[in-house]
């Protein structure tokens, strides 16, 4: 058997030096050559291969145009201090721009600045009633108001949208229960008040979203509703619980490890039989 290993030994160095080599700073480099046709076999995974990911609606839209991604600059310039200032965070961009629309200028008329019902209402001045019923409809809320009002609006459609690109992604991955039914109640709401179509309508909820969030809303307590008073047929959702590892005393622990000694060695004796 060393005869036959020394040869083989021989031969492979043999082949080894017979290759093209070059020689570098690391030591002595050979060039292998590219494996013969079928001398490879591919071996069995024991989970599937994994599946491509499926682009979001902007990745594939990149993909594309040709747009590259690039890494934003922290640092953007303010017209209003004619200054760089971070594009968010303390100081940053939107926080000047808030303060540089401090005053907002109305040319209309001016508006009421103080607490209560008319707040946010243009000011009518000394009128009769017939001349206030008239400029009624000319009335319109505060510009700050309204510009808070949009950017709720302005997030609203940001997170419809990511909502849209994730189950446009993946179409496997479901949202949390009650989501799309809360989305749809509320952007029907809004629609209505603007007087448009709602873009979402509403739908009843499954069985399992209903379980969902009846076990969130009992879990939403400081005791995770341990103390709540359950209604009429309602059952109380049993919580996972993860058990810690209990400590044992010295004579427990001395005990155990013997029993295991004891069992490797007689598994060893009836091997060796």
């Amino acid at each position: 058997l060393s005869d036959l290993t020394r040869q083989n030994a021989q031969s492979m160095v043999a082949q080894l030096c017979a290759l093209p080599h070059e020689t570098t700073d690391d030591g002595l480099l050979v060039a292998l050559p590219p494996p013969a046709k079928n001398s490879t076999f591919k071996l069995p995974r024991m989970h599937p291969a994994p599946a491509a990911k499926k682009l979001t609606r902007w990745e594939a839209f990149a993909k594309e145009k040709g747009i590259q991604k690039r890494k934003r600059s922290r640092l953007v310039w303010d017209a209003n201090t004619k200054d760089w200032v971070p594009r968010w965070g303390h100081k940053g961009i939107q926080q000047m721009n808030a303060l540089a629309e401090a005053v907002i200028e109305d040319k209309d008329g001016e508006y009421v600045g103080r607490r209560g019902r008319d707040r946010g209402v243009k000011k009518l001045g000394k009128r009769s009633k017939d001349a206030q019923k008239r400029r009624t409809s000319q009335q319109v809320e505060c510009p700050f108001e309204a510009k808070a009002k949009e950017k709720k609006l302005r997030q609203a459609k940001q997170k419809l949208r990511e909502l849209r690109n994730t189950l446009e992604a993946d179409t496997d991955r479901r949202l949390p229960p009650g989501v799309l039914a809360t989305l749809a109640a509320g952007g029907e709401a809004a629609a209505e008040r603007r007087g448009r179509a709602a873009g979402l309508r509403h739908r009843r909820q499954t069985k399992e979203e209903l379980k969902e969030v009846m076990r969130r809303a009992q879990t939403s307590t400081a005791s995770f509703g341990q103390f709540d008073r359950l209604a009429k047929n309602e059952k109380r959702e049993k919580q996972k619980t993860r058990t810690k590892g209990v400590s044992l005393s010295l004579d427990d622990e001395r005990s155990k490890y013997r029993r295991h000694l004891k069992n490797i060695l007689s598994a060893a004796e009836s091997a060796d039989v």
